[in-house]
């Protein structure tokens, strides 16, 4: 088997080149399934930055964090440049940004300003790992409750398990379409980097049901990448700037804060 040229010569690299896939959770079972495939799966923040900040030098010497062997270094260095290069033709970054945005964005200035009370219903939009809806769920503490949507089987099948007896229910839907939630019974509904990845032509679906859902003058929070140049993101052309979030949401804008590096959130009210 060839990955990127690179010939897979024994059964030592190949069980090598399997545990690392098992590590960053590519989605195969086999090394010729990578080669079919290579759809990786952030699982954690802390493997998702180290996919975009290990020197060239850490991968082709015997330096790698990861502590692999050198074997199993060199084809880290392949995937790299196969996920860089060739997944979605070059635009944009492969990394889903739900899966690692945790340490990436200041969970406590969200909470902040979103002004997160006890006994309220928080609708976690999109929310990979889950780990926004568990500091929610603090937040609202047991007398509220929070919905954690993803149309991820893996990632809502993980936090079904994980918030067994909490006031988390984790729900695998699209986001545009909630119809087990009923008419008016949120306090906020939060969407964190998953606007980009909306088609244009179904945003009009998720602000009528983002109207439908949220209480009068609730908020709809929603963080996004800058539209600019950064280390990761989704392609250009798929990102909105503030401005342009607010021409596409028919609801009042309140206000505009950084809540990270590269990232912004912005805030709108359930009013006309």
């Amino acid at each position: 088997m060839k990955i990127c040229g690179e010939v897979i010569k024994s059964d030592d690299q190949a069980a090598s080149l399997l545990k690392l896939i098992h590590i960053l959770g590519i989605e195969t079972t086999t090394t010729d399934g990578l080669a079919r495939t290579l759809c990786l799966r952030r699982r954690t923040q802390r493997l998702g930055r180290r996919m975009n900040t290990l020197p060239e030098s850490s991968i082709v010497h015997n330096t790698c964090p990861l502590r692999i062997d050198c074997v199993t270094c060199h084809l880290f260095e392949i995937i790299l440049h196969l996920a860089r290069n060739d997944i979605n033709g070059g635009k944009g970054n492969f990394i889903d940004m739900r899966k690692f945005t945790e340490g990436l964005i200041d969970t406590q200035l969200i909470v902040n300003t979103l002004d997160i009370r006890s006994g309220q219903t928080i609708i976690d939009a999109g929310c990979g790992t889950g780990y926004m809806a568990k500091i929610f769920s603090r937040a609202v503490s047991s007398s509220g409750k929070v919905y954690a949507i993803d149309r991820d089987s893996y990632f809502i099948g993980q936090l079904t398990d994980d918030v067994k007896s909490t006031n988390i229910e984790a729900i695998e839907g699209d986001i545009t379409n909630l119809d087990r939630i009923t008419d008016h019974s949120v306090d906020l509904l939060f969407a964190s980097t998953v606007i980009h990845s909306i088609p244009k032509k179904k945003m009009i679906d998720f602000v009528k049901e983002a109207k439908r859902l949220l209480k009068p003058n609730a908020a709809l929070a929603i963080v996004e990448i800058e539209k600019k140049e950064t280390p990761f993101g989704p392609a250009m052309e798929n990102r909105y700037s503030p401005e342009e979030l607010i021409q596409k949401i028919s609801m009042m804008p309140e206000k505009t804060i950084r809540v990270g590096e590269h990232f912004y959130m912005q805030v709108f009210l359930n009013a006309e």
